[in-house]
């Protein structure tokens, strides 16, 4: 999945590394790390972005506590 999305913007990325640090992540949770890293940083982000994003959560779906009815 990372090659997948990450193959096209030619980085140069320790892609075992980061498939280690994104142990038991959802194929659309790797997807919307990467997304957050193109977002924050362009298509030109390093190791060490796509690391510190990945390690702050920010990716990760908050919860709804509203109350509708």
């Amino acid at each position: 999945i990372l090659e997948r999305h990450l193959g096209p913007l030619g980085l140069r990325l320790d892609i075992p590394g980061l498939a280690a640090l994104l142990d038991g992540a959802t194929g659309a949770d790797v997807k919307e790390v990467i997304r957050r890293a193109v977002l924050e940083y362009g298509d030109r982000f390093t190791q060490e972005q796509l690391v510190e994003i990945a390690e702050s959560g920010r990716w990760k779906a908050a919860l709804n506590r509203r109350r509708y009815l």
